[in-house]
Order: C-alpha cells, then sequence, then structure tokens
C-alpha cells in the first residue's frame, strides 16, 4: 500500500475535522460514517454510503476480535 503524503494526510484532517463539527448528535455511527463516505464522494448513493460505513464497520469489529484473542495469550 502506498504511503499518503504530508498535504494528503493534512487534506484528510481538514475534511475530518470539518464533518466532526457538523451536528450529528443523535446519529448512529453507521449513518455518520454514510454521510462522510457521500460527503467524500459526490454522487455515490445512500445504498453504496451505508454499504461502505458497514465495510468499515466489520473492520473494526474484525480487529477488536483478533486484539481481544491476541490478548488472550
Amino acid at each position: 500500500m502506498e504511503a499518503l503524503s504530508k498535504d494528503k494526510i493534512e487534506k484528510l484532517r481538514k475534511d475530518c475535522a470539518g464533518l466532526l463539527r457538523k451536528d450529528e448528535a443523535g446519529c448512529d455511527t453507521r449513518t455518520i460514517l454514510k454521510n462522510m463516505y457521500c460527503e467524500f464522494y459526490p454522487g455515490k448513493t445512500e445504498d453504496i454510503g451505508y454499504l461502505m460505513g458497514d465495510k468499515v464497520l466489520g473492520y473494526v469489529r474484525e480487529y477488536e476480535r483478533v486484539v481481544r484473542q491476541a490478548s488472550l495469550f
């Protein structure tokens, strides 16, 4: 996987900070991820946004599972 440039990292920080300032109170994580995806990729449907949000949540769940399993040893 290619490393991100400093400029790209800074843009991601600014974009994420802007999203976090939005009023997402009461929103579930899946919907917030959908909103982020659809905002970053204009023209994407909400269905695709939810699919991508589900993918992220799946990766996080798998990471947590592996970490918990590793801590048992």
